[in-house]
């Protein structure tokens, strides 16, 4: 299987998983997904994105967090 249809089929599942598992229906991204197909929207995504990324460090461990 080509690696761009995987990652589209990827992302329908993580939106039937949100519907099935969370009550969540995420229309908007099932929408874009659908229209543009899984890497396109994702990289659509990332391109509209304001975000700040910090590193918490908690103990041992290191969390890197988008907010």
């Amino acid at each position: 299987m080509d690696d761009e249809i995987a990652f589209h089929s990827a992302m329908i599942d993580i939106y039937e998983r949100a519907k099935e598992e969370c009550s969540y229906n995420a229309t908007r991204f099932f929408n874009m997904v659908t229209e543009k197909r899984g890497l396109e929207a994702a990289k659509s995504c990332f391109l509209q994105m304001n975000f700040k990324t910090d590193l918490q460090h908690s103990g041992n461990l290191i969390d890197l967090t988008s907010q």
